[in-house]
């Protein structure tokens, strides 16, 4: 098959603002790789505005199963005839879910792009590629360039995140920000308080306190973003705690007028959520606030843009399911001076990381490292391994009654434990390890592999991304490029 083989794609991606923003290198990339191909996206309606003028994006289709225009059996027969209709050569199912799947099969669409991991939809694909999601290192834009792998045309990758702000909704946000006091002598910075639901946001006091400082000694103004009554309501709370040099901005932008006031902004600040991939794709500078353990750094963070995470989430040992846990243990861990920190930093010119770097520090944010301590020289390893990457979350497990805790004390660890009954307690090294976290284990004790691989394994029942063992630390100053490749190994 080759590049003139396709002459039409259809991207499936009817979810949430951050999914669509990261699906643009995607998209980037078939039209580098297919420079002549039709390339229609499909989405909800509130994220259309997001690529109606995307230079790459020949059309933006609404999916008319979520507006509730075609539902039932009839429903979706006329979805399919709708799909048929459009003389789609390839589907990529970037959002692979079963009644797309299946009005891509019924439509018979020549070729059908998946994830072969989803093994009860493999049925409809013809194309299929495994995502590796326990691979932390891929990030959700690279998982989704993966996708065209699955088509025999060498793909020509263009991670490329860009967006298109229109000059009449800069305007229109202009004059609005004006009418409520902003002067062009004055620092925009956003906060968008909210999240969609796949991390927790950090608590609305906290955001307050937040700008409160950012205006006390700047000339700047925060700007407050957000949808609806319950970001409303989150929007107002902060502004009881810092009512000067704020701009209530919640629900009263279009898509096109949000993209265009992120573009207006120094730092925009908060989770990973969908106005900070906008910002991140309009190379704004981000904070990324990522309470949780649950979700990583590695897979979600800021793709190529100046950027800080900020993260505590090793403050808690509960087992994490954000969906679920009503505790703000994690979210209470996080403080408002680090926050405050990366802030300054980048308004102060942080560079754009390369995409190496960027991996490293989102690794060393998302991954708990457990480093198996049974002799002295193991103590060195990890004292000197902490100097070189003070930001590493670390914990060290002692396993041997000889070996002193004395040495480690000073060390800003995760933290120190002694598992009783020694390496043969698999209870115990079950509950430390999912009640951290933990990514990686490192031992040094070749004729452990099987039996550390085993626990990792039973740890699957717990975590949503279990560890990797790693025997060997790689050479020293590079041993975070040596667990990224350790990663990569991961099928």
């Amino acid at each position: 098959m080759g590049h003139s083989s396709i002459n039409s794609f259809l991207l499936i991606r009817p979810d949430a603002l951050g999914d669509v923003t990261l699906m643009v290198p995607l998209i980037n990339t078939i039209r580098a790789t297919y420079p002549a191909a039709t390339i229609r996206t499909l989405q909800q309606s509130y994220t259309a505005d997001l690529l109606t003028n995307h230079p790459a994006v020949d059309e933006v289709l609404i999916d008319r199963y979520k507006t509730g225009e075609y539902r039932g059996i009839r429903g979706f027969f006329a979805y399919v005839r709708w799909i048929k209709s459009l003389e789609i050569d390839c589907v990529i199912h970037s959002y692979f879910e079963p009644y797309y799947a299946a009005v891509a099969w019924c439509a018979g669409i020549k070729y059908r792009v998946g994830d072969a991991q989803k093994l009860g939809l493999r049925w409809s694909i013809n194309r299929a590629t495994p995502l590796i999601y326990r691979n932390v290192c891929l990030h959700e834009v690279e998982q989704n360039i993966r996708l065209l792998g699955a088509l025999d045309t060498p793909v020509i990758p263009s991670l490329t995140m860009n967006l298109c702000v229109e000059s009449q909704a800069k305007e229109s946000v202009v004059k609005q920000l004006k009418d409520k006091g902003w002067t062009d002598a004055e620092t925009l910075i956003c906060v968008h308080p909210t999240t969609g639901g796949g991390n927790r946001a950090w608590l609305p006091q906290k955001y307050g306190e937040l700008t409160r400082l950012l205006v006390q000694n700047k000339p700047c103004r925060v700007v407050l973003t957000g949808f609806g009554a319950q970001d409303q309501a989150c929007v107002d709370q902060i502004r009881s705690i810092a009512p000067d040099k704020t701009i209530d901005c919640c629900g009263s932008t279009t898509l096109h007028e949000l993209k265009a006031l992120i573009s207006l902004c120094s730092v925009v600040i908060g989770t990973d959520t969908g106005p900070t991939h906008i910002a991140a794709a309009l190379d704004i500078p981000v904070v990324s606030i990522s309470p949780t353990k649950f979700v990583k750094s590695s897979r979600w963070g800021p793709w190529m843009t100046p950027h800080d995470i900020v993260s505590q989430s090793q403050g808690c040992e509960l087992i994490c399911n954000p969906y679920q846990c009503q505790e703000s243990i994690c979210l209470d861990a996080i403080d408002i001076q680090q926050v405050l920190n990366s802030v300054n930093d980048l308004l102060a010119g942080k560079p754009t990381p390369s995409v190496r770097n960027q991996k490293v520090a989102w690794l060393q944010a998302s991954i708990v490292i457990m480093k198996i301590i049974d002799t002295d020289d193991d103590i060195q390893s990890l004292i000197e391994f902490k100097q070189r990457y003070p930001r590493s979350q670390v914990m060290a497990a002692i396993i041997s009654s000889s070996v002193s805790k004395t040495a480690l004390q000073a060390l800003d660890l995760h933290r120190i434990i002694c598992i009783k009954s020694s390496w043969w307690n698999v209870l115990g090294w079950f509950r430390q390890i999912s009640r951290h976290d933990v990514g990686i284990i490192q031992h040094q004790n070749q004729r452990m592999v099987t039996w550390w691989k085993m626990i990792a394994m039973l740890t699957s029942l717990s975590q949503y991304i279990p560890p990797i063992v790693v025997s060997e630390s790689g050479a020293a100053g590079q041993e975070w490029d040596h667990y990224c490749q350790c990663f990569d190994q991961v099928k």
